[in-house]
């Protein structure tokens, strides 16, 4: 897995290994691995299924590289990882954890605002929920039921609505 990086834009910092066997799915191997930087996985999918047949699934469900840890490695206390890699087994989790797990919630209640608004209203909704943008068809209807010719009557139409561009 690290080769798989090694001729792309990002490098390794740290990895761990552990073998998890599943009663229904078998045996397989979870890896963590922390990268430099933000990077695609495509490419190191592509090298290792070609140069050692193995399929690779990448998951991005946990915050950060602590708690992918944490959950691997929950099964197999023989896991391997890279030399000098932190000791976490004794560790707290990292402060920014409660921050990430807050902005992630918080994230998810405004994408149910957004399903729940409606974009061609009032003006009255709350400046704190957004609102959905307008299809090319919505304005196109709202552009025929106002009759309206040029875009600077549909930007006055849309004001006089408590509508902003």
């Amino acid at each position: 897995m690290v080769c798989s990086f090694s001729n792309g834009a990002a490098n390794v910092v740290q990895w761990c290994c552990s073998l998890n066997n599943h009663r229904k799915s078998g045996v397989h191997y979870h890896i963590v691995i922390e990268l430099d930087k933000v990077t695609r996985w495509f490419k190191s999918k592509k090298y290792l299924l070609r140069e050692y047949s193995v399929g690779v699934h990448c998951s991005s469900t946990h915050e950060n590289y602590y708690s992918a840890w944490w959950y691997m490695t929950k099964q197999d206390k023989e896991y391997a990882q890279i030399t000098n890699h932190p000791e976490l087994c004794n560790s707290n989790e990292p402060r920014t954890i409660a921050a990430r797990r807050a902005r992630k919630t918080s994230a998810a209640l405004k994408e149910g605002d957004d399903q729940l608004s409606d974009c061609i209203d009032d003006g009255s909704t709350s400046k704190k929920q957004r609102r959905k943008k307008l299809t090319v068809f919505e304005v196109s209807q709202i552009i025929t039921e106002k009759d309206i010719k040029t875009v600077q009557e549909f930007a006055y139409e849309q004001k006089s609505r408590g509508k902003r561009t």
